[in-house]
């Protein structure tokens, strides 16, 4: 029997863009990453053959910039989302040791669906135009009922 850990970024990308860049409104940066912990016990079956199973937990990031539609006196309106989440899922494996100068080995990893626990969304230099301020409201409301029976087929819906 043997026990084994890994941690590695099998799903890692990174893609910058500069600001006159036709497609800024869609992304002008964009990171995604995650990092896997696969904890994996193995045994052999016989001298020759040899199958493991394991646990995937990842750790997921996902980040994104993008120009918005607007400007002020200090540049472009700027967007940026940030998300975490976390994956789980399985991986299992086969190994052959058909000769002493050859070796096989086959492996399975599951789909990593994540869940998104929070995220959190930034603008930065919003113009003074943008921003909305509602003013306070003071609400006052009566009713006069013609017919009861419209009142009841109200109260129905």
């Amino acid at each position: 029997m043997a026990v084994g850990l890994s941690v590695n970024t099998p799903f890692s990308s990174r893609k910058t863009w500069n600001d006159n860049w036709t497609g800024s409104y869609i992304s002008r940066e964009s990171v995604n990453r995650a990092i896997c912990i696969q904890p994996t016990f193995g045994i052999s079956v016989s001298e020759k053959i040899g199958i493991g199973i394991g646990a995937v937990i990842a750790l997921g990031r996902d980040y994104k910039t993008r120009a918005m539609p607007f400007s002020s006196s200090s540049g472009p309106v700027n967007g940026s989302f940030e998300s975490k989440g976390t994956a789980y899922g399985f991986n299992l494996g086969l190994f052959f040791n058909t000769s002493e100068k050859f070796k096989m080995g086959l492996n399975y990893r599951s789909a990593l669906n994540f869940k998104i626990d929070n995220g959190e969304v930034e603008f930065t230099n919003v113009p003074s135009s943008l921003s909305t301020t509602y003013p306070s409201a003071v609400d006052y409301s009566t009713s006069y009922s013609l017919l009861q029976l419209f009142q009841q087929v109200l109260r129905i819906c």
